[in-house]
């Protein structure tokens, strides 16, 4: 990052409301988290499969993270800093409640996780109608 790039982004966050600043902030380490649990998973999935395949599907997924997370801190570095003052601060808690305690993570992350859930289940119910569907009519 030049100097002039390193101003402009300097100006740009001075100018930021705190929600907006915590937004970004939130996008930011959002997602890593989000990196590092598809690394999980991909790693999972490869060692269930496991073979010669398995090992090249970790090889092509570790690829793919190192990439993701070289590609993130590069593009994000600078652009969602701490924000700071009272607002912030409020915001802050508000973030941490939602995200790290006790019954409040339960009840955010139980949700989501049911909503997204119960979603693809019902998508994947309804693929499974159109095919019965289909077939009846070639019938």
């Amino acid at each position: 990052m030049n100097a002039t790039t390193s101003a402009a982004i300097t100006e740009e966050l001075t100018d930021l409301t705190p929600t907006a600043a915590w937004s970004r902030r939130v996008r930011r380490i959002g997602g890593f988290i989000q990196v590092a649990f598809a690394a999980l998973w991909l790693i999972r999935a490869s060692l269930a499969i496991g073979g010669l395949a398995g090992d090249a599907l970790i090889a092509v997924s570790g690829a793919a993270v190192v990439g993701a997370y070289a590609y993130a801190i590069r593009v994000t570095a600078g652009v969602a800093p701490r924000p700071s003052g009272p607002e912030a601060r409020r915001i802050e808690r508000s973030v941490t409640i939602a995200t790290l305690s006790g019954p409040a993570l339960g009840i955010t992350t139980g949700i989501a996780a049911g909503v997204l859930l119960l979603g693809t289940a019902l998508a994947g119910f309804r693929d499974l109608a159109r095919i019965q569907a289909a077939g009846r009519q070639a019938a």
